[in-house]
């Protein structure tokens, strides 16, 4: 929750202030190879914006997107339980609206990969809703 003093109260995004935690959703399929993942998300429960209708957010696409990173390295590296990966960088790009909370996939397609001290560095690119979100993100899994 992000407390907002009383004379921008006005200005406070219920959204932004805490709204985003009510947020839920299920990953209903998931699929890994060699190079690549793809999770087909669905959203249980959503904040209600003030119209009622729903659209994706840039919190859960990186959340959503970390769940991802972490079950492509674990896959990868033979994990019998989650890690602790870190991000190193993301970025996103919204190019339309995602308005649809059933069947959101999320693809990330590894470009490369180097060793660093206690683990791999990963970057690679997203896409989210056939182009919805489009970006790139960097990771480091350990190993040691």
């Amino acid at each position: 929750m992000l407390a907002i003093p009383e004379e921008y109260d006005a200005f406070g995004s219920a959204y932004l202030t805490g709204g985003y935690h009510e947020d839920a959703a299920s990953l209903d399929d998931i699929a890994v190879t060699r190079n690549a993942a793809r999770g087909r998300f669905r959203m249980i429960r959503q904040f209600e914006t003030a119209a009622g209708q729903f659209e994706l957010s840039v919190p859960n696409v990186i959340i959503w997107t970390l769940q991802l990173a972490e079950i492509y390295g674990c896959r990868q590296h033979g994990c019998e339980e989650a890690t602790r990966i870190t991000l190193r960088e993301i970025s996103l790009k919204s190019l339309r609206p995602v308005t649809e909370p059933g069947d959101i996939v999320i693809r990330l397609r590894i470009r490369f990969r180097r060793p660093v001290p206690g683990g791999i560095h990963y970057v690679g690119d997203l896409d989210v809703a056939d182009g919805g979100f489009t970006g790139r993100i960097g990771f480091t899994f350990p190993t040691a």
